[in-house]
């Protein structure tokens, strides 16, 4: 994407040879001024670029990568937020009265601190309910419309399951004769109505990746 949208347009026509310093700089504060690029995406675009000419010195159709003292923008520090224990008590009491069939996600994305994706594609052959706990090795990418066999990190994790999770999980097993764990619950409505349910409930709007500084927290 960042090749297709933000690289070729501009350096297309010219040869890698000819590209200067002074030049990818200039293009990196328009990709942030004009195109309205977050640092970070600019950052990402700029890291792209430079892998490239880094592959081309290793292919050796460049003596030297021209831009590798190119400075990345910087980033400014974003304050994130979370819940406290009290909050994440209040929000979970709600839902649990006011939208059960939501319900068994916020739980436990609070009481594991899975991603959104990891919690998509877990499946009841990593929920150990003997050990009392849940292996984390899969994810669902919404890119790819498809559940990978990884994770965002690529790494194994595993995830304690407490008293109330570990009620809540054996529910939804009874209930279920499917492979997936919250395959009866719409992942996407349930992010997006995040927001307006922590209204409702009396707590400050999070997002639903906020639930895992909650759970850290």
């Amino acid at each position: 994407m960042m090749l297709r949208l933000h690289i070729l347009p501009y350096f297309g026509g010219k040869k890698i040879s000819e590209l200067t310093p002074a030049e990818v700089e200039f293009w990196l504060e328009m990709l942030r001024s004009k195109v309205k690029l977050f640092p970070k995406s600019c950052n990402l675009a700029l890291g792209t670029l430079r892998k490239m000419l880094s592959d081309a010195v290793r292919w050796r159709m460049l003596r030297f990568n021209p831009i590798l003292q190119v400075r990345r923008l910087k980033i400014p520090e974003m304050d994130f937020k979370f819940w406290t224990a009290d909050e994440a008590s209040r929000f979970l009491l709600y839902t649990k009265n006011h939208t059960p069939e939501l319900f068994p996600l916020y739980a436990a994305a609070l009481y594991t601190g899975m991603r959104l994706g990891e919690l998509q594609g877990l499946k009841w052959d990593c929920v150990d309910f003997a050990r009392r706990q849940i292996t984390v090795k899969r994810t669902f990418c919404r890119k790819e419309d498809r559940i990978k066999e990884c994770t965002k990190s690529k790494k194994i994790r595993r995830r304690p399951v407490n008293e109330s999770l570990h009620e809540i999980l054996m529910g939804l097993k009874r209930s279920s004769a499917m492979e997936m764990v919250f395959v009866s619950i719409k992942i996407d409505h349930a992010s997006r109505a995040l927001k307006r349910l922590a209204q409702k409930a009396g707590v400050k709007p999070i997002r639903f990746h906020d639930l895992r500084h909650s759970f850290a927290c």
